[in-house]
């Protein structure tokens, strides 16, 4: 069975050693500091998901609502096009799959998950940052997601192995029931094999 649920600081060990793998594997990207992706105190203020299989945390990712630009850039740590951004808006942001668990649409279903949790709140955009070479974008963009290539920046804990190719992804609320739809279809089976385990998902709310 595939469980999730959201996460507990009892989990920070093995969402960060989960972190810590995806980010030594990566291509992409070298931690720099593996501190700043531990579990803080302003974490308790996030959301963050977990896929467990076999009670083992196999997928993760971060949820954070933010009022404006300058919250959600110290997320991304890149630079937001703000002018094409409705506030409060939700950051997702810490995402990684275990390797052996990846091609199953985890992320996908905690993606799913998040923007299900937005819809009849007061978010009004849901913001992440990926390579522009995903294989996910042509996808994401069928869903209503817009993308913006910031000027090169390199985040302060991760090294970016080609910086120019980070692009910002932005989904608008009036999508979010349109990607729900495309993210359910997408997703079926795994949907089917997927239960919610514990406390609902609330995303939180600000002024």
């Amino acid at each position: 069975m595939v469980g999730m649920r959201i996460a507990t600081i009892s989990d920070e060990p093995a969402i960060a050693a989960l972190l810590e793998s995806q980010y030594a594997q990566s291509d992409e990207v070298s931690l720099r500091n593996e501190h700043k992706i531990r579990w803080t105190n302003a974490s308790d203020s996030d959301v963050i998901l977990v896929v467990v299989i076999l009670g083992r945390i196999v997928s993760t990712m971060r949820g954070t609502v933010v009022a404006t630009s300058v919250d959600a850039e110290g997320i991304l740590q890149r630079p937001l096009d703000s002018a094409n951004v409705n506030f409060p808006a939700l950051v997702l942001s810490r995402a990684a799959t275990q390797a052996s668990a990846r091609r199953n649409g985890y992320s996908s279903l905690l993606r799913y998950c998040f923007i299900r949790g937005c819809v009849d709140t007061s978010i009004k955009t849901v913001i992440g940052a990926m390579n522009s070479t995903a294989p996910r974008i042509p996808d994401m963009k069928r869903m209503g997601y817009r993308f913006s290539m910031p000027e090169p920046h390199e985040p302060a804990f991760l090294k970016l192995h080609a910086p120019s190719l980070s692009v910002v992804a932005m989904l608008d609320c009036t999508h979010f029931a349109r990607a729900i739809d495309h993210l359910a279809t997408q997703q079926s089976d795994t949907l089917r094999q997927a239960e919610w385990l514990g406390e609902l998902l609330t995303i939180p709310h600000t002024d």
